[in-house]
Protein backbone atom coordinates (compact mmCIF):
# COMPACT_ATOMS: atom_id res chain seq x y z
CA UNK A 1 0.00 0.00 0.00
CA UNK A 2 1.04 2.88 -0.86
CA UNK A 3 2.18 5.86 1.96
CA UNK A 4 1.01 9.37 2.01
CA UNK A 5 3.50 11.50 3.75
CA UNK A 6 0.74 12.23 6.20
CA UNK A 7 -2.67 11.04 7.19
CA UNK A 8 -5.18 13.62 8.72
CA UNK A 9 -8.28 11.63 9.41
CA UNK A 10 -11.14 13.55 11.21
CA UNK A 11 -14.51 12.82 12.14
CA UNK A 12 -16.87 14.74 9.53
CA UNK A 13 -16.10 17.05 6.93
CA UNK A 14 -16.25 20.26 9.21
CA UNK A 15 -13.62 19.00 11.04
CA UNK A 16 -11.23 18.05 8.46
CA UNK A 17 -11.71 21.65 6.92
CA UNK A 18 -10.97 23.41 9.61
CA UNK A 19 -8.06 21.13 10.79
CA UNK A 20 -6.37 21.71 7.27
CA UNK A 21 -6.71 25.50 7.55
CA UNK A 22 -4.99 25.48 10.75
CA UNK A 23 -2.48 23.75 9.44
CA UNK A 24 -2.03 25.65 6.20
CA UNK A 25 -2.52 29.09 8.06
CA UNK A 26 0.89 28.22 10.29
CA UNK A 27 2.51 27.10 7.04
CA UNK A 28 1.51 30.49 5.27
CA UNK A 29 2.76 32.08 8.31
CA UNK A 30 6.39 30.18 8.23
CA UNK A 31 7.10 30.95 4.55
CA UNK A 32 9.62 33.42 3.01
CA UNK A 33 9.24 34.84 0.43
CA UNK A 34 6.66 34.82 -2.40
CA UNK A 35 3.96 32.02 -2.15
CA UNK A 36 2.45 30.52 -5.12
CA UNK A 37 -0.83 28.85 -3.91
CA UNK A 38 -2.75 26.65 -6.47
CA UNK A 39 -6.69 26.47 -5.80
CA UNK A 40 -9.01 23.42 -6.62
CA UNK A 41 -12.89 24.61 -6.79
CA UNK A 42 -15.64 22.32 -5.47
CA UNK A 43 -17.87 22.57 -2.32
CA UNK A 44 -15.27 21.15 0.23
CA UNK A 45 -13.02 24.02 -0.37
CA UNK A 46 -15.30 26.81 -0.91
CA UNK A 47 -15.55 25.81 3.34
CA UNK A 48 -11.47 26.20 3.29
CA UNK A 49 -11.21 29.37 1.90
CA UNK A 50 -14.43 31.44 3.91
CA UNK A 51 -11.53 30.04 7.23
CA UNK A 52 -8.82 31.53 5.25
CA UNK A 53 -10.35 34.90 4.35
CA UNK A 54 -11.08 35.44 8.13
CA UNK A 55 -7.54 34.10 9.60
CA UNK A 56 -5.27 36.33 11.20
CA UNK A 57 -1.48 36.71 10.33
CA UNK A 58 -1.71 35.25 6.43
CA UNK A 59 1.11 37.44 4.73
CA UNK A 60 -1.33 37.74 1.94
CA UNK A 61 0.68 40.39 -0.25
CA UNK A 62 3.18 37.79 -0.89
CA UNK A 63 0.62 35.01 -1.83
CA UNK A 64 -0.26 34.71 -5.50
CA UNK A 65 -3.47 32.26 -6.07
CA UNK A 66 -3.73 30.14 -9.17
CA UNK A 67 -6.16 27.70 -10.55
CA UNK A 68 -5.66 23.83 -10.17
CA UNK A 69 -8.43 24.00 -12.91
CA UNK A 70 -11.47 25.52 -14.49
CA UNK A 71 -14.44 25.29 -16.66
CA UNK A 72 -14.87 27.11 -19.50
CA UNK A 73 -17.55 29.86 -17.87
CA UNK A 74 -17.42 33.41 -17.44
CA UNK A 75 -16.23 34.04 -14.21
CA UNK A 76 -19.62 35.25 -12.65
CA UNK A 77 -21.15 31.89 -13.95
CA UNK A 78 -21.83 30.15 -11.01
CA UNK A 79 -19.70 27.29 -11.83
CA UNK A 80 -16.70 29.32 -11.97
CA UNK A 81 -13.93 27.95 -9.43
CA UNK A 82 -12.28 31.49 -10.00
CA UNK A 83 -15.70 32.90 -9.34
CA UNK A 84 -16.51 31.29 -6.44
CA UNK A 85 -12.91 31.89 -4.71
CA UNK A 86 -13.20 35.52 -6.05
CA UNK A 87 -16.51 36.11 -3.13
CA UNK A 88 -14.93 34.41 -0.65
CA UNK A 89 -11.21 35.44 -0.79
CA UNK A 90 -9.96 37.72 -3.48
CA UNK A 91 -12.78 40.40 -2.99
CA UNK A 92 -12.95 40.28 0.76
CA UNK A 93 -9.29 40.61 1.41
CA UNK A 94 -8.76 43.23 -1.78
CA UNK A 95 -5.66 40.94 -2.84
CA UNK A 96 -4.07 42.79 -5.69
CA UNK A 97 -4.93 41.64 -9.37
CA UNK A 98 -1.03 40.86 -10.33
CA UNK A 99 -1.16 37.97 -7.84
CA UNK A 100 -4.52 36.40 -9.46
CA UNK A 101 -3.83 34.42 -11.79
CA UNK A 102 -7.05 32.82 -13.38
CA UNK A 103 -7.74 31.43 -16.19
CA UNK A 104 -10.17 33.19 -18.58
CA UNK A 105 -13.04 31.08 -19.47
CA UNK A 106 -14.94 33.63 -21.09
CA UNK A 107 -12.52 33.53 -24.16
CA UNK A 108 -12.66 31.07 -26.76
CA UNK A 109 -11.39 27.30 -24.92
CA UNK A 110 -7.63 27.38 -26.96
CA UNK A 111 -6.74 31.03 -26.50
CA UNK A 112 -7.86 30.41 -22.29
CA UNK A 113 -5.44 27.57 -22.52
CA UNK A 114 -2.40 28.98 -24.07
CA UNK A 115 -3.03 32.34 -22.07
CA UNK A 116 -3.12 30.07 -19.18
CA UNK A 117 0.11 28.18 -20.52
CA UNK A 118 1.60 31.62 -20.88
CA UNK A 119 1.56 32.50 -17.24
CA UNK A 120 2.84 29.30 -15.89
CA UNK A 121 6.03 29.25 -18.23
CA UNK A 122 6.82 33.08 -16.26
CA UNK A 123 6.47 31.04 -13.38
CA UNK A 124 8.77 28.29 -14.52
CA UNK A 125 11.14 30.56 -15.96
CA UNK A 126 13.91 28.64 -17.20
CA UNK A 127 12.75 25.72 -15.13
CA UNK A 128 11.12 23.01 -16.57
CA UNK A 129 7.55 23.06 -14.79
CA UNK A 130 6.88 25.78 -12.76
CA UNK A 131 6.87 24.92 -9.34
CA UNK A 132 3.99 26.21 -6.87
CA UNK A 133 4.49 25.93 -3.29
CA UNK A 134 1.13 23.77 -2.16
CA UNK A 135 -1.37 22.77 -4.61
CA UNK A 136 -4.73 21.52 -3.19
CA UNK A 137 -6.59 19.15 -5.18
CA UNK A 138 -9.70 16.99 -4.46
CA UNK A 139 -10.28 13.63 -6.04
CA UNK A 140 -13.62 12.57 -8.08
CA UNK A 141 -15.64 9.52 -7.66
CA UNK A 142 -13.87 7.97 -10.82
CA UNK A 143 -9.99 8.84 -9.73
CA UNK A 144 -10.31 12.23 -11.04
CA UNK A 145 -7.78 15.06 -10.02
CA UNK A 146 -7.91 18.49 -11.32
CA UNK A 147 -9.55 18.01 -14.79
CA UNK A 148 -7.62 14.79 -15.24
CA UNK A 149 -9.82 12.19 -16.33
CA UNK A 150 -9.12 8.57 -16.45
CA UNK A 151 -9.21 6.93 -20.24
CA UNK A 152 -9.79 10.70 -22.06
CA UNK A 153 -6.69 12.51 -24.46
CA UNK A 154 -6.55 15.93 -23.96
CA UNK A 155 -7.84 18.18 -26.83
CA UNK A 156 -4.58 20.87 -26.57
CA UNK A 157 -1.78 20.36 -24.60
CA UNK A 158 0.35 23.13 -23.63
CA UNK A 159 4.03 23.12 -21.80
CA UNK A 160 2.32 23.18 -18.77
CA UNK A 161 -1.74 23.12 -19.04
CA UNK A 162 -4.28 20.68 -21.27
CA UNK A 163 -7.81 21.32 -22.39
CA UNK A 164 -9.88 18.48 -21.88
CA UNK A 165 -13.66 17.49 -21.67
CA UNK A 166 -15.45 16.05 -19.26
CA UNK A 167 -17.51 13.06 -19.88
CA UNK A 168 -20.68 13.78 -17.88
CA UNK A 169 -21.19 17.53 -18.16
CA UNK A 170 -19.63 17.90 -21.32
CA UNK A 171 -18.10 21.44 -19.98
CA UNK A 172 -14.50 22.05 -21.56
CA UNK A 173 -11.65 22.69 -18.88
CA UNK A 174 -8.26 23.94 -18.65
CA UNK A 175 -6.40 21.89 -16.26
CA UNK A 176 -2.97 21.80 -15.22
CA UNK A 177 -1.34 18.82 -16.24
CA UNK A 178 0.57 16.12 -14.70
CA UNK A 179 4.15 16.98 -14.61
CA UNK A 180 3.58 20.66 -13.29
CA UNK A 181 0.85 19.44 -10.36
CA UNK A 182 4.19 16.70 -9.34
CA UNK A 183 6.71 19.52 -9.65
CA UNK A 184 4.41 21.45 -6.69
CA UNK A 185 6.41 21.25 -3.53
CA UNK A 186 3.47 19.73 -1.24
CA UNK A 187 0.81 18.66 -2.07
CA UNK A 188 -2.55 18.26 -0.24
CA UNK A 189 -5.68 16.35 -1.02
CA UNK A 190 -8.62 17.70 1.16
CA UNK A 191 -11.88 14.40 0.15
CA UNK A 192 -14.91 14.23 2.05
CA UNK A 193 -17.99 11.72 2.23
CA UNK A 194 -18.74 8.18 2.14
CA UNK A 195 -18.52 8.06 -2.01
CA UNK A 196 -15.09 8.50 -2.43
CA UNK A 197 -14.09 5.91 0.45
CA UNK A 198 -13.82 2.94 -2.65
CA UNK A 199 -11.87 4.51 -5.07
CA UNK A 200 -9.42 6.11 -2.09
CA UNK A 201 -9.10 2.19 -1.08
CA UNK A 202 -8.14 1.68 -4.73
CA UNK A 203 -5.73 4.51 -5.50
CA UNK A 204 -4.12 3.89 -1.93
CA UNK A 205 -3.86 -0.04 -2.76
CA UNK A 206 -1.15 1.18 -5.14
CA UNK A 207 -2.58 -1.46 -7.93
CA UNK A 208 -4.25 1.64 -9.94
CA UNK A 209 -1.50 3.52 -11.84
CA UNK A 210 -4.84 4.36 -14.57
CA UNK A 211 -6.25 6.86 -12.15
CA UNK A 212 -4.96 10.26 -12.43
CA UNK A 213 -5.28 10.86 -8.57
CA UNK A 214 -3.32 7.74 -7.81
CA UNK A 215 -0.10 8.57 -9.75
CA UNK A 216 0.67 12.16 -8.28
CA UNK A 217 -0.20 10.45 -4.88
CA UNK A 218 2.38 7.80 -5.93
CA UNK A 219 4.79 10.10 -7.59
CA UNK A 220 4.63 13.49 -5.51
CA UNK A 221 7.06 14.58 -3.41
CA UNK A 222 5.21 15.30 -0.11
CA UNK A 223 1.76 14.37 -0.17
CA UNK A 224 -0.70 15.48 2.70
CA UNK A 225 -4.42 14.05 2.55
CA UNK A 226 -7.48 15.41 5.17
CA UNK A 227 -10.02 13.01 4.83
CA UNK A 228 -13.01 12.59 6.68
CA UNK A 229 -14.23 9.20 8.39
CA UNK A 230 -16.75 8.42 5.94
CA UNK A 231 -14.23 8.90 2.72
CA UNK A 232 -11.08 7.44 4.88
CA UNK A 233 -10.54 3.67 3.41
CA UNK A 234 -9.88 0.82 6.17
CA UNK A 235 -6.00 1.28 6.42
CA UNK A 236 -3.57 -1.90 7.16
CA UNK A 237 -1.71 0.10 8.87
CA UNK A 238 -1.84 2.97 11.11
CA UNK A 239 -1.75 6.60 9.38
CA UNK A 240 0.22 9.64 10.54
CA UNK A 241 -1.17 12.69 11.48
Amino acid sequence: MRTVNAWHVHPDATASVQALACDLVRWLRERRGEIHLALSGGNTPLRLYAILAAAAGIPWPRVHLWWVDERLVPPDDPRSNYGAARSLLVEPLRLAASRIHRIRGEVPPEQAAADYDRQLAELAGAGSSPVFDCVLLGVGEDGHTASLFPDTQPGWTGRHCLLARHLDDGTLRVSLNEATLLAAARVVFLVAGAGKRSILARILSGNAPELPASRIIARAPQVHAYLDAAAAPDLTSSPEG
